[in-house]
């Protein structure tokens, strides 16, 4: 590369600047393709990011639980779709599970103490 004498700065200044908007474009374009690509999966590749088996896949499908594209045979799942299906999902707070933890011990007690006192 070519030192550039003073009077030529501007010009030189100009063109990095069409080359850098460019070069923005490009992988701008790139990654839309990229995040495209990447959004749709089969159902092998839906099974392994949902970490289930391709048979409980198959059954959510059926009763219609996960969000699912079909074209023809062939069933697409949008990375995108699964992840507010998991995040739509119900929390439960800690505080229930300890107060059902508590129903559930004190159910067990209650049927001990009548089975041995038969």
């Amino acid at each position: 590369m070519e030192p550039f004498s003073f009077e030529e700065l501007p010009m030189a200044v100009t063109k990095l600047y069409g080359k850098l908007k460019k070069m923005e474009k490009l992988l701008k374009r790139n990654l839309r393709l990229i995040a495209d690509q990447d959004d749709l999966m089969d159902i092998e590749e839906a099974a392994s990011f949902l970490k289930l088996s391709v048979t409980t896949i198959y059954s959510k499908v059926c009763r219609k639980e996960v969000p699912v594209h079909k074209q023809g045979k062939k069933l697409y799942f949008s990375k995108t779709a699964l992840k507010e299906w998991i995040k739509g999902g119900k929390t439960i707070p800690a505080t229930d599970y300890s107060a059902k933890a508590d129903t559930y011990l004190k159910e067990n007690k209650l049927a001990n103490r009548k089975g041995n006192a038969t």
